[in-house]
């Protein structure tokens, strides 16, 4: 008697949900101005069930699409494209010193979260893709999971809005661009690199004057630790002669655009070699740069100082 009851209130609780969604359709039709209803036979209603399961199928695509990107995107936060397709343990991920503990634990455990994701996702895409006429290919998920480059992944293969045929997405055109951007950061880290061979230059210059003045000093003064910061002397100026031979390679270079001379470094003293003759490029008005050279003779200091209390 209880099944009997209980099977009774499905039918009728059935009974009433059609006659609902019986009396939504007669107002569909009526505001559509359908006359005849539609039937499985009928074109427009095959032409609707064609719509239906193609926007599926691209809301499904469109879904992976999306978790894949974000997963390649975090990927490339850590460093970690390329490293195969089995997830790197924690362990791997703090070892990481990019970033701080706290935001490798969150991609972590957000990398983790994804790939359960983007699992889920490629099993709803094959089912869509596998309910169009004709069925689209499955996708592999470990086809998936091991994508670490967005060119890989062809983010508008098969989308509701097909832009295959642009002129960009054609291959030429496409690997000319990524190249044509290459030249322009070269030629951006050409100007950077000069800057900085004359700064490391400059560097060699004014450290080799400053240990010739402190040396003489301690000589005159007859003082204990003259033969220790000799020796430590000695060291740093090895190890700026072989900087200054790879600096004249660069200078021998055919294409090489950097300016050869010593600069001056702003807020110190330096001097000219070819005539002898001290020069201050102290500039009163900027009292930063000159903590920023008291800082730096502070901390050879510390360094001669930490060479002596090792000896």
């Amino acid at each position: 008697m209880s099944k009997t009851r209980r099977l009774e209130t499905e039918r009728r609780y059935a009974r009433e949900q059609h006659n609902k969604v019986l009396y939504q359709v007669l107002e569909l039709e009526e505001h559509m101005g359908i006359a005849k209803r539609w039937t499985p036979a009928t074109s427009e209603y095959v032409e609707t069930v064609r719509y239906i399961s193609e926007r599926r199928y691209h809301q499904a695509l469109n879904n992976l699409q999306r978790l894949v990107t974000q997963r390649l995107f975090e990927l490339h936060r850590l460093n970690l494209s390329g490293i195969g397709s089995n997830f790197p343990p924690l362990s791997y991920l703090c070892s990481n010193v990019g970033l701080g503990y706290k935001a490798r634990t969150h991609l972590a455990k957000s990398l983790q979260t994804r790939c359960k994701a983007i699992r889920n996702a490629t099993e709803a895409y094959n089912r869509a893709a596998q309910s169009l006429n004709p069925p689209r290919p499955p996708l592999d998920w470990a086809q998936v999971s091991r994508y670490s480059f967005l060119e890989e992944f062809n983010l508008l293969r098969n989308t509701q809005h097909d832009i295959s045929k642009a002129p960009w997405a054609d291959p030429v055109i496409c690997e000319t661009i990524k190249r044509f951007f290459r030249v322009r950061r070269a030629r951006e880290e050409i100007q950077r690199c000069n800057i900085e061979i004359r700064r490391l230059l400059t560097s060699i210059s004014d450290e080799a004057q400053h240990y010739s003045n402190i040396l003489e000093v301690l000589a005159e003064q007859k003082n204990p630790i003259f033969g220790a910061v000799n020796e430590y002397c000695v060291r740093r100026r090895r190890v700026n002669a072989l900087l200054s031979g790879q600096i004249q390679q660069l200078f021998d270079l055919d294409g090489f655009t950097g300016d050869r001379t010593v600069g001056c470094r702003k807020g110190g003293q330096a001097v000219l070699r070819d005539e002898g003759l001290g020069y201050n490029c102290t500039d009163d008005d900027d009292d930063a740069e000159g903590e920023e050279a008291d800082d730096i003779e502070n901390d050879q200091i510390d360094g001669i100082l930490d060479f002596v209390a090792s000896l």
